[in-house]
């Protein structure tokens, strides 16, 4: 058995695990241990698939396994890439996703804020103040069991190599946004045009939108856009003013499992959130500061917009909750830029994006 130097890294998008991690060969299958030896997953030939290769041998590469939903493993050593081209099983893809621990309020004085603001249904007023205030660890939990609702009206999609480019847009956003939890963009399996985020870094789009965009780029700027909403938490302060502070108090009263099965058509009704003037003014204006540290045009956002409403393609209400009035105009314009393409995608990881939903993630398969 021989192995790697500790320059792979290990990605479970289920849980957003990524750690550096040791590659060792048995006759079976790939060990995968953390640097004190830990065993971190163990993946079968069997299954095993190569999801992104670098050009002419260079590194890194990215391999992933049916049995092993939505993880990756990204190689530095190009002596693993040959190694595995000896074994003759190459096949599979990986899917799947996982749920979260529940997180619940065990402050008394908190409960009695809450059913005071329930009281005085001061929801519309507070939102935006009560959004700041409540716990990230428990935004985050909510926003996972939340996304585990659309899952049943929208299944995610899931094709490895589509799910590899998303994780590589991904990567390039993290370090830029620096949210306080980990970020999780999605793409469902709606035929409609829409884009949202949800409360905890949980940003979805739908196969409507993704099928609408023309570059790379505009689907950077959406999901900048939408990270820019996250960042400044308007998600939740859209969903206390859109459900009611009374859903959130359920949630804090009662196991937020159960709300998911009582509260059916959950995406429509998030895809349909608005914000306020302000805080789409604040969206443009530091989603444009992550696109020009990223170098990547404000201005793709402005001509997917542009393109949707005159071609007529299903995106009026996109439109309409996104809307660039003259003030959001305005906070988008300063470093705009040249609409130049970015090196985030190449055109191979684009086409791979574009085709994420030739496989779907089942709800059946999310626990795998």
């Amino acid at each position: 058995m021989s192995a790697s130097a500790l320059a792979n890294v290990y990605t479970d998008l289920r849980n957003s695990l990524r750690r550096d991690v040791l590659v060792s060969f048995d006759a079976s299958g790939l060990r995968i241990v953390d640097e004190l030896g830990v065993i971190v997953a163990f993946w079968p030939y069997e299954g095993l698939s190569l999801v992104e290769e670098a050009a002419q041998g260079a590194s890194p590469f990215r391999l992933a396994h049916k049995q092993h939903h939505q993880q990756f493993l990204t190689c530095q050593d190009p002596l693993i890439l040959e190694r595995l081209r000896t074994v003759p099983i190459f096949s599979g893809e990986a899917d799947g996703i996982d749920r979260g621990t529940l997180y619940r309020f065990t402050a008394l004085l908190f409960t009695g804020l809450l059913c005071y603001l329930l009281t005085v249904r001061a929801a519309e007023f507070l939102a935006a103040p009560l959004a700041q205030i409540l716990p990230v660890s428990w935004e985050q939990h909510f926003s996972g069991e939340m996304a585990d609702r659309i899952a049943l009206d929208h299944p995610v999609c899931g094709a490895a190599t589509g799910a590899s480019a998303l994780l590589k847009v991904t990567e390039a956003l993290v370090p830029v946004v620096g949210l306080p939890f980990p970020l999780n963009i999605q793409v469902i399996d709606d035929d409609r045009v829409q884009a949202f985020s949800l409360a905890g870094g949980q940003v979805i789009l739908s196969k409507g939108m993704l099928a609408s965009m023309a570059t790379p780029e505009e689907f950077i700027a959406v999901v900048a856009h939408e990270l820019a909403h996250t960042a400044d938490r308007h998600p939740l302060a859209g969903m206390l003013r859109s459900l009611g502070i009374g859903f959130f108090l359920r949630a804090y009263l009662e196991d937020v499992v159960s709300l998911r099965i009582a509260s059916p058509g959950l995406s429509q009704r998030l895809a349909r959130m608005t914000y306020t003037a302000e805080e789409e003014a604040k969206a443009y204006k530091l989603s444009a500061f992550y696109l020009r540290k990223l170098g990547v045009s404000a201005t793709h956002s402005r001509a997917l917009q542009v393109r949707l409403s005159e071609n007529d393609m299903g995106g009026a209400s996109f439109v309409r909750a996104h809307a660039l009035t003259s003030s959001t105009a305005l906070a988008a314009s300063p470093g705009a830029g040249p609409a130049e393409s970015s090196n985030i995608l190449a055109p191979e990881g684009w086409s791979s994006l574009q085709n994420i939903c030739s496989q779907v993630i089942l709800p059946q398969d999310r626990q795998s």
